[in-house]
């Protein structure tokens, strides 16, 4: 299955990329978790899920292109299609036949897309700080305190022109000159900055869409979601700068948490309460023996 062990991770082979996967908890039939950014690896989003491992097996990865699984250097290699292949073979290769899965921000994009494709492989999912509409029904409030946010970090233009750094250092620079959008209390700046310093940042997917290969997915996604009989739990910052909180309704197989006070990394600014709804999430719908 591996080829050998990374850092405490593995490598896993699958048909044409290897992916680096971290294991945390044990048990069978664990929760797949894909990272968002892209560009970045998966491990800033290691410390809530190392609360949940206590109780819930957790399997995290690179997808293409990131940390330590295959970069390509390829424009052509970087697609949702592709990321969704790639889940598809991991599972099997984990003999997963319905999973228990989350994507967070760009990763609940991939998740979205592999589940519509794929519905019969969900057992039930966590969609975190991700976008179900694009564009989105309801705007981003514009509040002064946004625009001040706005208006004092540097932008992706500003920060790609720059001659002296290195695609993935220039990936790196903007996520760290941006955190005051992805971190709603300033104050818990600082710690998570470095957490993100030790990210293992990549320019694979923003060759491609620089290339304009890497098209975007305008699905609106939530009368597809609320039609499925697999449980939902929409996960998300009240004060989310990059995505508006969800405009969908709880119903039969869909709940919503909304973690007061937090922006789009939630899961760093409360990780105790994030990981809280995770478990509880999967508390309520697990029927598997040895999986509480």
């Amino acid at each position: 299955m591996s080829t050998g062990k990374t850092n405490g991770s593995e490598k896993v082979q699958l048909d044409e990329v290897e992916l680096l996967v971290r294991r945390l908890g044990n048990g069978n039939n664990p929760l797949l978790v894909i990272h968002g950014g892209p560009d970045w690896d998966h491990t800033y989003l290691i410390p809530p899920f190392e609360i949940i491992a206590d109780q819930y097996p957790v399997l995290l990865f690179d997808i293409r292109g990131c940390g330590g699984s295959t970069r390509f250097g390829i424009p052509e290699k970087y697609s949702s299609d592709q990321a969704v292949e790639d889940v598809v073979q991991l599972l099997d290769k984990e003999g997963i036949s319905k999973a228990w899965l989350l994507g967070f921000s760009f990763g609940g994009r991939i998740l979205l897309r592999f589940a519509k494709k794929y519905p019969h492989r969900v057992k039930a999912m966590v969609l975190a700080s991700t976008l179900l509409a694009d564009p989105p029904k309801r705007e981003i409030a514009i509040v002064p305190e946004h625009q001040v946010r706005l208006d004092s970090i540097p932008s992706m233009q500003d920060v790609f022109v720059r001659s002296d750094l290195s695609p993935a250092e220039k990936t790196k620079t903007l996520a760290i000159k941006q955190l005051p959008l992805d971190v709603y209390d300033l104050e818990k700046v600082s710690e998570i900055e470095k957490i993100v310093q030790t990210v293992d940042f990549s320019f694979e997917w923003g060759m491609a869409l620089q290339s304009g290969l890497l098209e975007p997915d305008h699905t609106n996604y939530m009368p597809w979601l609320m039609g499925q009989d697999f449980p939902v739990l929409v996960l998300h910052g009240q004060h989310d700068m990059r995505f508006p909180v969800p405009d969908i309704a709880e119903g039969k197989n869909i709940r919503i948490k909304v973690l007061e006070k937090c922006g789009h990394f939630a899961h760093l600014e409360n990780p105790t309460e994030w990981a809280d709804s995770i478990l509880d999430f999967l508390r309520a719908h697990s029927q598997e023996e040895g999986q509480q």
